[in-house]
């Protein structure tokens, strides 16, 4: 997949972190508590001891003698954010790597291929809603299973004291792809559902069927990838005994994109079909969908200390739209003996009259939410374990874009006229999108 490099990077990060960190701090010094006295000099953190930013904040007194007043300019000397003293405060920069295991939501698909019991009718094989017929593959969600990827975070301080900064993030998850295949020389029974606009009742095209048809391949393949970046300030806003709370703010690009395709590869075995024995059917129907995301987003980070633990909360809000597109085309090549092939540019459920590429824009949201443990492992190294949620208001899945009612006089070699009320049709259809999982990384300071 396209993000998969993502998690190389991250992997890298790992690595070199422990090679670079490993041993230059001893586990005595990470250990300090933070009920040990911090002085607040006028020097930042650049001392071995933390220092509390002198104005009254998450904690009243944690301002030098307790008092929140003071000449400005020994207030602007001494201001930090508040670190235990394990810390390298005098570091500017950062770098964490992250593995993901996340779950994306599922693919809602209507029923794609069913399979009927020996001895169904051929006018009932494969049609929904009979005791005989099994759906195999749709019908409920696809895709929804573990994905792996990785997140790289590279951040700058531009100050000792760690006050202001900017913050650069890259994340990408490969895909819970599927591909599902099967093959028969009529037994099973397969076919693939739909309604058929024309008779105005359920119906099915046969895949395999004894004396009829043989599947020498039907499959439903599926890929998927999702990843995002963003550009952040950070700047802290209360500082305390034992913790600091930051705000953040700047610009967010997520994408999510998906597609399905479903193949057939069918010979005729029935003398009366119409075409000559030995006839072979390629035919497949692909729905692509992307949503891309483009907005401004705002936060906060608030972290707690207890000694070489720290525990960070993250909330942000992404506000802006969404560029939607979706593409869908079929193709369907005949091919008799002794004969030429001909290719038509019309599937099963991709049909003139709802192929193309079409677009759409829509305001969206994307909140997000982290949950953090990180343990200080030496002055520069330390290792994190978080919990991270996801969620856009508006996005296209590749299910949502079948419309599995059926104009047949469009299906080759009929490939009559497209009229007003011709279905299938093209609509993009929108959904909301989550995005949950663990993460487990490294954080290299220097």
């Amino acid at each position: 997949m396209k993000c998969n490099y993502v998690g190389k990077l991250a992997a890298t990060l790992l690595g070199g972190a422990m090679l670079m960190c490993g041993a230059s701090t001893s586990h005595a010094q990470v250990s300090r508590s933070l009920d040990d006295s911090f002085s607040a000099g006028a020097s930042g953190r650049i001392s071995d001891e933390s220092t509390i930013r002198p104005t009254s904040y998450l904690d009243e007194t944690a301002a030098s003698g307790g008092s929140a007043s003071g000449s400005s300019a020994a207030a602007s000397s001494s201001a930090s954010r508040y670190v235990p003293s394990s810390y390298t405060p005098s570091n500017r920069n950062y770098a964490r790597g992250e593995y993901l295991q996340w779950w994306i939501q599922g693919n809602s698909t209507p029923p794609l291929v069913t399979k009927s019991t020996p001895g169904t009718a051929r006018a009932n094989a494969g049609v929904l809603g009979l005791n005989s017929t099994t759906v195999l593959v749709g019908g409920d969600a696809l895709d929804d299973g573990l994905r792996f990827g990785g997140r790289l975070t590279l951040g700058h301080w531009f100050d000792d004291g760690q006050m202001t900064g900017i913050e650069f993030s890259l994340m990408g998850l490969g895909g819970d792809d599927t591909n599902i295949n099967f093959a028969s020389n009529g037994a099973p029974i397969l076919a693939r559902p739909f309604f058929n606009q024309n008779l105005n009742q359920q119906d099915a095209q046969l895949a395999a069927f004894p004396g009829v048809v043989t599947a020498d391949q039907l499959s439903v393949m599926t890929d998927s990838e999702f990843y995002s970046a963003n550009i952040l300030l950070r700047h802290n806003w209360r500082t305390g005994s034992h913790g600091h709370i930051d705000l953040i703010g700047g610009y967010r690009y997520a994408r999510f994109g998906e597609g399905l395709l479903i193949t057939e590869d069918l010979t005729v075995v029935d003398p009366g079909a119409g075409v000559p024995v030995g006839t072979t059917f390629d035919i497949q129907d692909r729905f692509d969908a992307s949503t891309d995301f483009h907005g401004g987003e705002i936060g906060m980070i608030t972290e707690f200390y207890h000694g070489p633990v720290s525990f960070s909360f993250l909330t942000k809000l992404a506000i802006g739209g969404v560029r939607q597109r979706v593409v869908i085309d079929g193709s369907t090549t005949v091919t008799q003996p002794n004969t030429p092939p001909v290719t038509t540019d019309a599937g099963l459920l991709a049909l003139p009259s709802n192929s193309g590429t079409f677009t759409n824009n829509e305001f969206a949201l994307l909140p997000e939410l982290n949950a953090t443990a990180t343990y200080q492992v030496s002055s520069c190294l330390a290792i994190t374990l978080g919990y991270n949620l996801l969620y856009l208001t508006e996005a296209v899945r590749t299910g949502d874009q079948i419309d599995t009612t059926l104009d047949l006089t469009q299906i080759p070699p009929n490939g009559a006229a497209v009229g007003p009320l011709t279905r299938p049709i093209a609509n993009i259809q929108s959904t909301s999108l989550w995005a949950q999982g663990i993460s487990v990384g490294a954080e290299l300071s220097f």
